[in-house]
C-alpha cells in the first residue's frame, strides 16, 4: 500500500498521509500533504511490518520511527 510522507531535509518523517479503509477497500479521499519550504512530499510503500497498526492510533507513534531514504528514483522508509 502506497502512503504520502512530508519529510525534512535529513529524511525524518514530519506528517503522512495514508488511505482510509471501508470494508477491506480502499476508498477515495481528495485530502493533500503539503510540504514546507524545508520539506519534501514522497510516495513510499509502507513497511509489511507496519499493516497491524492500520486504523489504530498506534500508527503514528511507529510511522515516526521510520525515515526516507532515497536511492535514485526509489523511496523507501527505513527504521531508526
Amino acid at each position: 500500500m502506497k502512503i504520502s510522507v512530508a519529510v525534512d531535509k535529513s529524511g525524518t518523517i514530519v506528517g503522512a498521509l495514508i488511505p482510509s479503509f471501508a470494508v477491506n477497500r480502499v476508498t477515495p479521499h481528495s485530502f493533500g500533504l503539503k510540504a514546507s519550504e524545508s520539506q519534501s512530499v514522497y510516495e513510499a510503500d509502507l513497511p509489511q511490518e507496519l499493516f497491524q497498526h492500520l486504523g489504530k492510533k498506534t500508527l503514528a507513534p511507529e510511522l515516526l520511527k521510520y525515515r526516507v531514504e532515497k536511492k535514485g528514483k526509489k523511496v523507501t522508509l527505513t527504521r531508526n
